[in-house]
């Protein structure tokens, strides 16, 4: 008797319209996990157009999730009972299941990650006995954890650290893996949810021709990729048409609107159907592949922001099809036309004269650049393939991973955001305020598990409470139970209680292979505000942290 073969079941809650990118990523994985021998089912909402579900072979089972709304801070007890009534309502998810049985040996695969999901497959697994609980995979885009404009953590972020938390709790939490797609989104995710993010490339359904890289168009043309961060440039874009076309009139423009609102896309054609074509919002993937071959240069009009941290599934296409790009500066696309990695121009600032003048630049030396993105374009498609994604998933399920988050070596820990704090913080701390954290005990924890056994150095931006009463503080610092530091403040030094820097060693044979890294910091003589008559605060506070960094 042969053994069943794996199965990879996607849920794909995202596919709710004929959008090329969600089509593109889940034809990826049909046929990445067709050509590694697995079984694979896709599950889609039921109001999916038939001949889109037939040309990804879905099953049209899903029904809507119930919404939730944006977090509420005036009203959070309202946000949390529908964050509630969320889970409650999977029921349709588990019709939808059932008839597959997932199996100890089967993947299933989320391709998003809402916090109600998450704490609802802890509790789906936890009812299942072993051998009927399949590993579970959620493809972490980054949004509902990071507000990438304002760089913090949006309060709706709670949700997905108590979903974390619940799942931690579960038998056979142990099977759910998260996936994110930059170092940025590993980060933020992991100390959000306080739980271990694997990092794991965009994946990518790449079919175009083989040939695809040698194919140059018979006149240039500009492919404008437009979407949801977009909306400051819009306006520039008429008038980068104009220069471009009075510089070299033969220039055509390709714009392909994606995600942008009913006023956004009224505006885009009222601005540039009478000088560029615009392709429709919904296509084919190939269709939207094939526009690609079509074009000497892809232009990116994103706001710079969220780009320091998301990466780009449209840039990720156009390198692997060997197109120069034009992307905006400060951005992990810039990043990698810097180190080489991308052929390109970059426009620094978000006005007509800096995109035209990078846009002209790409332009004039298109023939070098679309040599140079050629030449990458392989080790892109490469690295970024749906198959390499799969093979990834299973690669971990090979495994036996411990789900506590990584601290990434040189990477700051901030504690004004509690996010991205509070999951390496023991006990020992105060309420996380404005500007960081207070000590409100005679000793503070922190455990780090760190990704190297090196030596290092602690790093940590501090400020002493000293009082006329208490004008000299002590703190002694330890990592894995050794004191490695003897921080003195005094209030006589031109230093005294004022924000500072301060350092200790860590020696490699301190950070156990497999344990974390407890570090500590013992003050000699915490006392109170209130009791000195400074303030109505009635801890015992001692050392003030702002920020750590291990280097």
């Amino acid at each position: 008797m042969q053994p069943a073969r794996r199965r990879l079941i996607v849920v794909a809650y995202r596919l709710a319209e004929h959008n090329s990118h969600y089509c593109n990523e889940l034809l990826g994985y049909v046929e990445a996990a067709q050509s590694l021998g697995l079984s694979v089912h896709a599950l889609v909402p039921r109001q999916v157009d038939p001949e889109l579900a037939l040309m990804l072979q879905a099953e049209t089972v899903l029904e809507p999730l119930v919404e939730t709304g944006p977090y509420d801070p005036q009203n959070p007890f309202a946000s949390a009972s529908a964050y509630t009534n969320q889970i409650r309502n999977l029921g349709p998810l588990w019709a939808a299941l059932a008839p597959h049985d997932p199996q100890s040996g089967d993947m299933l695969l989320f391709t998003s990650g809402q916090p109600a999901l998450i704490a609802g497959i802890g509790m789906w697994l936890a009812s299942r006995p072993p051998q009927r609980r399949p590993s579970v995979f959620f493809r972490i885009v980054g949004d509902e954890f990071m507000d990438w404009l304002a760089g913090q953590s949006p309060d709706g972020a709670l949700f997905y650290h108590l979903a974390c938390n619940d799942l931690a709790t579960r038998s056979g939490q142990e099977r759910v893996f998260f996936l994110g797609s930059s170092a940025a989104i590993v980060r933020r995710v992991s100390r959000s949810g306080g739980r271990r993010v694997f990092a794991t490339a965009i994946p990518k359904y790449l079919a175009f021709p083989r040939d695809a890289t040698s194919q140059t168009p018979v006149r240039p043309a500009v492919y404008v990729h437009l979407n949801g961060r977009s909306a400051p440039l819009l306006g520039l874009l008429a008038g980068v048409v104009r220069r471009i076309r009075a510089a070299g009139s033969d220039v055509d423009f390709i714009i392909k609107p994606s995600g942008l609102s009913a006023e956004s896309l009224r505006f885009v054609d009222s601005q540039l159907a009478s000088v560029a074509q615009i392709l429709p919002a919904n296509q084919t993937p190939a269709e939207y592949l094939n526009n690609f071959l079509r074009c000497t240069v892809v232009l990116l009009p994103y706001e710079a922001k969220p780009y320091e941290t998301l990466c780009s599934g449209v840039f990720v296409e156009a390198l692997s099809c060997g197109k120069p790009v034009v992307v905006p500066g400060k951005t992990l696309m810039a990043q990698q036309l810097e180190a080489g990695r991308a052929a390109g121009t970059i426009f620094e600032n978000a006005t007509l004269e800096s995109v035209t003048a990078a846009l002209w630049r790409a332009l004039s030396a298109s023939e070098e650049l679309a040599a140079a993105a050629a030449a990458l374009s392989s080790g892109v498609r490469a690295e970024n393939s749906s198959e390499r994604y799969v093979e990834r998933m299973i690669a971990l399920i090979r495994q036996s991973p411990d789900m506590e988050p990584r601290y990434q070596i040189g990477e700051d820990i901030d504690f004004s955001d509690v996010a991205d704090s509070r999951c390496f913080m023991r006990d020992g701390w105060g309420e996380t305020e404005h500007w960081g954290v207070w000590t409100i005990a005679r000793r503070a924890h922190l455990s780090l598990r760190v990704t190297e056994r090196r030596d290092l150095v602690l790093r940590a931006l501090v400020q002493p409470l000293l009082t006329q009463q208490f004008p000299k503080l002590v703190v002694s610092v330890s990592a894995a139970e050794r004191d490695i530091a003897r921080w003195v403040f005094d209030a006589g030094t031109p230093q005294g209680g004022s924000q500072q820097w301060c350092e200790a060693p860590i020696l490699c044979s301190d950070i156990a292979p497999d344990d974390a890294l407890d570090i500590s910091f013992g003050i000699d003589a915490p006392h109170s505000p209130l009791s000195e008559g400074l303030s109505g605060d009635a801890r015992t506070l001692g050392l003030g942290l702002y920020r750590v960094v291990l280097s």
